[in-house]
């Protein structure tokens, strides 16, 4: 009987034992599981903190692309904020994590803007989340700008090439050739052409450089320069959306006439022969029609006005009045004789022509029969033909493959200079036509009696040039770097 009490008491002790255990490990796996879940936070912690600088730094990485990038377009500095911020002031979400512990992890970056002051500042706030632990960097970065420089040509240089200049027939220039050819050759002159002024070319051009006649002896020096300048289109606008001018009937109790109709403005009967048009606000007509010696006075007084047509037609007169622009966006194409744009000089004026729709087909701009033009030009890719005493006096900037200039006169040197801009156009002056001012293009000639005679040209601040030119901005970015903040 004692055995059997001792066998129970050994029962009962290894049982206390077990249960003794039991409680302890249960202890213990609970301990440790909060450890690891204590771990796993901590980790986490550790790694929302990590994640936030990496969203902060694939941001960063963005906006220093953006602040290059747009600087290739944007060359002053209020169009260049302007576009970037655009861009970069914005929320992002930054998911491009490796999974860790079963979860995603995600960053939520913030750009804003400080102030407008240059150089201009801007946050960056970068919150990481990983399960439920988030945590947050903040920093600040500074973006500055050199403005890009336009169109500035180098004093005394006449008629730039990038291929050859060809004088024959008595052609005269005054002032400098450049040609951007390393090729012999490059220049060529003959029939009682002169040159007063000297050929640059890049360095290593093949000589000779000239060719001339054997008899012929005024050689201008020639130079080589290891920076050739370059020269190209800028960024043709896009034209605006605006309300179509509303019908307007002009006239008496007897005479009437419908001056605009339509859409279109309609200055062709002896009713309105001589008419002023107020334009207090920008407006669209489909065609502007001119009759034999109309005119049409537009007065802007002192405000910007952008007129948006078809096409311009007739033999009249447009004028402007006032101290403001005048921007007209041709659709179509402009085609006037025996008349005049802007005779009055009073007001400046700049006409855009939007490409044609047939790229193969460019457009053809003909201005001829002593029409007289006062205004900057910018053709997307039209030819122009001045002939027959037409005068152009102002900026001629087109991406077509064809200038020419025949028995007229481009400027006269009591009006200031001209520039003629057509990189990628073959320019040719024949029949006397004079040009005072400089000529940019693919190919230069002139014939005939012709003078070139240069003058100093910077129209940096002309609208057509406003986002510069020759060079691009120089963009500046600096950052004072993270530190963390309290969610």
């Amino acid at each position: 009987m004692k055995h059997l009490n001792n066998k129970g008491y050994a029962l009962l002790l290894v049982l206390l034992f077990v249960m003794v255990m039991a409680i302890t490990m249960a202890a213990l796996s609970i301990k440790m599981t909060n450890n690891l879940k204590q771990s796993d936070q901590e980790q986490n912690s550790v790694s929302a903190f990590y994640i936030a600088e990496g969203g902060a730094a694939e941001v960063m990485h963005q906006v220093e692309d953006l602040v290059y990038q747009v600087a290739k377009t944007e060359k002053k500095q209020t169009s260049y904020f302007a576009e970037l911020e655009k861009a970069i002031v914005r929320d992002y979400s930054i998911s491009s994590f490796t999974p860790f512990n079963g979860e995603n992890p995600t960053a939520l970056v913030k750009v804003s803007k400080v102030n407008n002051e240059i150089p201009r500042q801007y946050r960056i706030e970068s919150t990481g989340k990983i399960g439920n632990r988030e945590r947050s960097v903040s920093g600040v970065f500074v973006v500055s700008i050199e403005e890009g420089q336009g169109i500035q040509l180098p004093p005394g240089q006449s008629i730039y090439s990038r291929s050859r200049i060809k004088l024959t027939g008595g052609a005269s220039v005054v002032g400098d050739l450049v040609v951007n050819n390393t090729s012999r050759e490059s220049v060529s002159v003959d029939g009682g052409a002169s040159i007063d002024g000297d050929i640059k070319v890049p360095f290593g051009a093949q000589e000779p450089i000239l060719d001339a006649p054997d008899w012929w002896n005024d050689f201008p020096e020639v130079s080589q320069l290891r920076d050739m300048p370059e020269y190209h289109l800028p960024e043709f606008p896009a034209f605006p959306n605006l309300p179509l001018a509303a019908d307007k009937v002009e006239g008496d109790q007897y005479n009437t006439h419908e001056v605009v109709k339509n859409g279109d403005l309609r200055i062709n009967s002896w009713i309105v022969e001589d008419y002023t048009y107020p334009l207090t606000k920008n407006i669209r007509f489909n065609d502007i029609i001119l009759g034999s010696n109309s005119t049409v006075t537009f007065d802007i007084g002192d405000r910007d006005i952008s007129i948006v047509a078809n096409n311009i037609t007739g033999s009249g007169h447009i004028d402007i009045r006032g101290s403001g622009t005048l921007t007209i966006y041709l659709k179509g194409t402009i085609s006037l004789n025996q008349g005049s744009f802007n005779r009055s000089n009073r007001a400046e004026s700049i006409m855009y022509i939007a490409p044609s729709s047939r790229p193969n087909q460019p457009k053809e701009i003909k201005l001829s029969s002593n029409l007289r033009m006062n205004t900057a030009f910018y053709a997307a890719d039209a030819n122009f033909t001045l002939s027959g005493g037409a005068s152009l006096y102002g900026l001629l900037v087109t991406g077509g493959n064809r200038v020419e200039i025949s028995g007229g006169v481009a400027a006269t040197s009591s009006q200031g200079s001209n520039l003629i801009y057509a990189p990628h156009a073959e320019v040719k002056l024949t029949g006397g036509g004079n040009l005072y001012g400089s000529v940019i293009s693919r190919y230069f000639e002139a014939n005939g009696g012709t003078r070139i005679e240069s003058k100093t040209h910077i129209v940096d601040d002309h609208p057509i040039f406003s986002g510069g030119s020759n060079t691009e901005a120089l963009p500046d970015l600096k950052s004072t770097g993270l530190r963390e903040v309290q969610n």
